[in-house]
């Protein structure tokens, strides 16, 4: 599936990247700026910018990479409006 904002822990916030569960999802379309290789990984080290157009929020939202748990497929991120 493709990536969409989910909850951890039942809190509301902070929102994480998560994967959809089923294949047939194509989650939330997604823009990566600020990376430019011919690698096809980020390196943690780089800044890489995520900004995710949500439908049932007014605004886009900005997304900074925290963390990633590849236990669970997910990346945590700090969310902020444009």
């Amino acid at each position: 599936g493709g990536l969409t904002l989910t909850t951890r822990n039942g809190n509301q916030c902070p929102l994480f990247i998560g994967q959809e569960r089923s294949e047939v999802e194509r989650g939330i379309p997604v823009k990566f700026s600020n990376w430019r290789s011919r690698v096809g990984f980020v390196p943690e080290s780089e800044n890489l910018n995520i900004k995710m157009d949500i439908e049932y929020v007014l605004r886009s939202v900005n997304l900074l990479v925290g963390h990633y748990s590849p236990q669970s497929l997910e990346i945590g991120v700090h969310s902020g409006w444009s």
